[in-house]
């Protein structure tokens, strides 16, 4: 089976909750069946690590769908000290509509110094 599962990526999210301290976090869950669901609550609880100046995550192929790549694009257009970006969002078969939501959730980000938005073969 899948190595993150919805007990673990529950777990995995609840752990980054308590992390409220962190400034930079790089987070690599690519190719994981997560689902819409899970990826989703992941991205909730990065959203409430404010501190973050620095935030990588590849979410490539992890299934994580319209609903999963809206809360991970407004998880960081709400972290208010985000300077450095990389999200990888590949291989989610996500269409022009859900690019278009990704584009325009990160472009409120006016401290961003850095970005790279990975959206091939979608």
């Amino acid at each position: 089976g899948p190595l993150l599962d919805e007990v673990a990526s529950h777990g995995l999210a609840a752990a980054l909750r308590r992390m409220t301290g962190l400034q930079s976090l790089r987070l690599i869950l690519g190719y994981q069946d997560l689902g819409p669901e899970a990826a989703g609550e992941l991205g909730r609880a990065v959203a409430s690590l404010v501190n973050l100046g620095s935030l990588a995550v590849d979410l490539r192929r992890t299934h994580l769908g319209a609903t999963g790549s809206r809360a991970w694009a407004e998880a960081c257009a709400g972290l208010p000290a985000l300077e450095q970006l990389q999200l990888g969002l590949g291989l989610n078969s996500l269409g022009p509509e859900v690019a278009l939501v990704v584009a325009e959730a990160l472009g409120g980000l006016q401290r961003l110094r850095d970005v790279r938005l990975e959206m091939d073969l979608n």
